[in-house]
């Protein structure tokens, strides 16, 4: 198993069904890194959605709190059942 940094998963997530606008926030301290990995792919235009990335998902509590309406919200790895329909895993570990 290869572990992926940031760059390598954000250049695999964006393609012709994301699109993001000019602004993209990482949830300290693990989304960060995948924020500054994906704001190369923002298409600058104010109506597309903006993007809250974070590395893991515990219980949601902190891209919760940087929600705006119709955010879209993508996660690593999921520890937990996601309840919020907004966010998406690209790991859930087995509920």
């Amino acid at each position: 198993f290869k572990q992926k940094t940031a760059y390598e998963i954000a250049s695999c997530l964006v393609g012709s069904e994301m699109c993001i606008r000019d602004s993209v926030k990482g949830i300290p301290r693990g989304g960060v890194p995948f924020e500054n990995a994906l704001k190369q792919y923002a298409s600058n235009d104010s109506s597309d959605p903006l993007l809250i990335c974070d590395d893991v998902y515990t219980t949601g509590t902190s891209m919760r709190e940087v929600y705006e309406d119709g955010a879209i919200g993508i996660v690593v790895f999921a520890r937990n059942e996601i309840t919020d329909d907004w966010i998406k895993a690209i790991w859930q570990m087995s509920i």
